[in-house]
């Protein structure tokens, strides 16, 4: 089957990731393309990896829905100046393709560039209540779309709400679930993979650590925050967190890392993740890549849908960084109890997150084939 896979971006974050695991695992039984709203970023992998696998993937600029979402900043207009464009490429690749599916709301926006195909939503992000023209979206998706997927039961909830038929599949890492060691400790490192948007939680996150630096350097802790490029100063955030550190001299507790395209590597390097964001959703792609490599995470949100709270990990209030803290301390203390909460993690992993069998959900929905709810 020809499937064209639509997306706003193919090196964003998680929602990037998500998509070259999934075309990954389909590219053996379809051929596939890829649509991008925005160029790939030549500091990133994404593009050489989709082309190993000899998907080809096209730019095509063109606007986001506009939506506001839990977690994160609205998309960036895809208009930008200066961004290559090829007005008839949906028209051409309309013609080539059975079914399309749009990896995440955000690209949603070209599914009237393909009146005659099958379309499939991937659910990826959390639609707030004061999103411009919620319900207009909602009634625009129910008549175009065919079905949906869900990454978790919040978002099932959204589709439910707009009547839109879909299934909750999961992500999945890049490998079936299983336990890897932990490294020997001390110290004991607790791994945050985040990009740089202040919706993630850095600033409560460098708070907590500040509150339990005494705690940490006792028991030889160190905090490695991944996707914060030190030498990119003019991102103000990149600023405030080198500010942060000089003022307060967490430097030997605190380590920033830049982006890095081998995520398993890195978390394998880690005892524990941690996800601090404001948005309380302890069921994101780096909390999914964790618990499959059987690292157990500190996460806030409520949901123990992945996380299942003193088993293989630990679920906080949002924006507490008294209660982060309180329990980094006390992890790093106890940190001989991470590897039985390690391997909880895998077998939940392992129960939810197998590459194959969730692929195989989506390619259901894109074939008609899946039974899916109202």
């Amino acid at each position: 089957m020809r499937l064209l896979f639509c997306t706003h971006a193919i090196d964003n974050g998680g929602s990037g990731r998500s998509l070259f695991v999934l075309a990954r695992q389909l590219s053996h039984r379809h051929d596939i393309q890829v649509l991008s709203m925005l160029p790939p970023e030549p500091s990133k992998a994404a593009l050489g990896n989709y082309a190993a696998l000899g998907i080809p993937v096209h730019v095509f600029p063109h606007p986001s829905l506009k939506l506001v979402y839990a977690g994160c900043a609205a998309p960036p207009d895809a208009t930008a100046q200066g961004l290559p464009s090829t007005p008839d490429l949906p028209q051409t690749l309309a013609a080539w393709a059975e079914a399309v599916c749009f990896n995440g709301f955000p690209c949603a926006n070209l599914i009237p560039f393909f009146p005659e195909q099958r379309k499939v939503l991937i659910a990826r992000e959390v639609v707030l209540e004061e999103s411009p023209e919620l319900d207009a979206t909602g009634v625009f998706l129910r008549e175009h779309l065919h079905a949906a997927a869900a990454i978790g039961p919040v978002e099932a909830r959204q589709l439910a709400r707009w009547g839109i038929p879909h299934r909750i599949i999961y992500n999945s890492p890049m490998k079936p679930p299983r336990f890897h060691p932990l490294p020997p400790a001390p110290p004991v490192r607790f791994g945050f993979f985040s990009e740089l948007r202040p919706q993630k939680g850095h600033d409560i996150l460098l708070n907590a650590c500040l509150e339990a630096a005494t705690a940490l350097r006792a028991h030889r802790a160190e905090v490695h925050f991944y996707g914060v490029d030190a030498t990119r100063t003019d991102h103000p955030l990149v600023g405030q967190i080198l500010d942060f550190l000089a003022r307060t001299g967490l430097e030997d507790i605190v380590r920033l890392h830049g982006w890095t395209d081998n995520v398993e590597a890195a978390m394998l390097s880690m005892h524990c993740m941690v996800k601090p964001d404001g948005a309380g959703h302890p069921w994101t792609r780096d909390i999914i890549e964790a618990l499959s490599l059987g690292r157990p995470v500190i996460a806030t949100g409520t949901e123990e849908g992945f996380i299942r709270h003193g088993e293989n990990g630990l679920l906080l209030p949002p924006g507490n960084e008294y209660a982060l803290a309180a329990a980094l301390a006390r992890t790093a203390e106890h940190h001989a109890v991470l590897e039985l909460a390690g391997r909880k993690a895998a077998a939940t992993a392992a129960s939810l997150f197998h590459p194959i069998r969730n692929a195989a959900g989506i390619e259901s929905l894109l074939t008609g084939q899946a039974r899916c709810h109202a």
